[in-house]
């Protein structure tokens, strides 16, 4: 048996905890209000029956104040794909009902982390009452939202926005993956951590959230010293380590975390050219003042009172924009490589490239969706590449409306997201330096 040091005073996944006597109501009720509290979700609450069968007297019914159980880690509940679906349907799912939609749309983007999106739905009070509980404010209901029978997002519904319109009741939803609280929550202590890699340090602030992570990237090194402050987002302080092994905080359509590296060498999914439907209205910019020609990085040495500085150029850029950039890292990581990712990665900021297609799809067929972390092939005149460029999805706007299917894919430059050499469609600017003049100053 464990010893009271071991025993959680709350019901937290991985932990013992002993009921109180505010526990003890039929076991199905007490079940799902500690499963709420350790899980985040009252319907989990057989994982804690399975796990406690040989502990507890063998009914359902009989719990005891004062009897020790054991919390396991939550199961991963996969969710399937819905093969009768035709290639045209939305379908949102939230606590096992399929919701009736008028209007949706689902964001999914390759670094944020999070995914998003948002639905209409026809509501009329009291006809279903499953829906109405399902759909009441602050009950973080499990969502989950699929193209063509194929799921795309899987997470909570965040915000309930109750409307009358000339139709009749609508409620408007906002939903988001479960790491979403990732974006939300501030880091969890130790707010400083030695020698940890950046899968482990990921595994450390996702403690008790029920939330995998999973190293497609597979980074390698130690940082000697991964430091927060108590005010700062776990995904900002894991994004900024991830950034430091040219790596991307992205999440699975189940709604894990995953570490992934861009996909700059893949074959393009498709060529999208000017003209073509869909390709007909755009608006694209190009913000030079988010770019600068010199990036300076320093960090940290585990030797002591010794800095490490690096420094990366940025050559279709003025000489005279200049930035400094902080950096922990490890002596195994190399600063200059630090550098280059972040100008690359300026990049994302820089350029605002988006492309409307009239399909959610990549492929004639229909089957294989539009992917972020994949390239395609752009020609446009007014874009000056009509002979083509292979740019790399970061973001995509999927919309359902009027019962109709259309798509939005925000692009950027295949290196935005890693540490080599930037190629623009455009080319360099040669008029512009490209070593820096002995007169400015260097960083020591």
């Amino acid at each position: 048996m464990p010893s009271e040091k071991d025993i959680s005073p709350v019901p937290v996944a991985g932990k013992w905890y002993r009921v109180v006597i505010t526990d003890t109501h039929s076991t199905e009720d007490w079940l799902s209000k500690i499963a709420g509290i350790a899980y985040g979700d009252i319907y989990a609450w057989p994982q804690i029956w399975e796990a406690n069968k040989p502990m507890t007297s063998g009914n359902p019914n009989v719990i005891f104040n004062g009897e020790l159980i054991f919390i396991p880690e939550r199961k991963p509940q996969k969710k399937k794909d819905l093969p009768d679906k035709k290639f045209d349907e939305f379908t949102l799912i939230i606590e096992g009902i399929e919701m009736p939609v008028s209007v949706a749309k689902i964001t999914r983007t390759m670094d944020t982390c999070a995914d998003a999106w948002t639905a209409s739905v026809p509501w009329s009070p009291g006809e279903n009452i499953d829906v109405d509980n399902a759909l009441l404010p602050f009950r973080y209901p499990k969502s989950s939202a699929y193209l063509g029978g194929q799921l795309l997002v899987n997470g909570y519904t965040y915000v309930v926005t109750p409307e009358i319109i000339k139709t009749g009741i609508q409620k408007h939803l906002e939903c988001a993956s479960f790491t979403a609280d990732l974006v939300d929550s501030s880091c969890s202590q130790p707010y400083e951590k030695s020698n940890i890699t950046l899968f482990d340090r990921c595994k450390q602030q996702l403690e008790g959230m029920n939330i995998d992570v999973i190293d497609e990237a597979q980074t390698e090194g130690v940082f000697w010293r991964a430091c927060a402050t108590p005010e700062e987002t776990k995904f900002k302080h894991l994004s900024s380590l991830a950034a430091q092994r040219s790596a991307i905080l992205s999440n699975t359509k189940q709604g894990d975390l995953l570490i992934t590296t861009a996909k700059i060498d893949s074959k393009p999914v498709a060529t999208i050219e000017e003209g073509q439907p869909g390709f007909e209205n755009f608006v694209s910019t190009f913000n030079g003042r988010e770019l600068f020609h010199m990036y300076f990085t320093h960090g940290h040495s585990r030797k002591k009172g010794v800095k490490l500085n690096g420094q990366a150029v940025d050559d279709n850029v003025p000489l005279s924009r200049q930035i400094r950039i902080n950096s922990y890292d490890s002596d195994k990581g190399d600063i200059n490589n630090i550098a280059e990712y972040k100008k690359n990665q300026e990049y994302v900021k820089a350029l605002s490239i988006s492309i409307p297609t009239p399909t959610w799809y990549s492929d004639e067929s229909k089957k294989i969706l539009w992917e972020v972390n994949t390239i395609v092939t752009v020609k446009s005149k007014t874009l000056s590449i009509p002979d083509g460029f292979d740019f790399l999805i970061r973001q995509i706007d999927y919309e359902f409306v009027n019962h109709g299917m259309m798509s939005t894919l925000h692009l950027i430059p295949p290196q935005a997201y890693s540490n080599k050499p930037m190629i623009l469609p455009w080319g360099n600017n040669a008029n512009i330096p490209k070593i820096l003049p002995d007169a400015l100053p260097v960083v020591v």
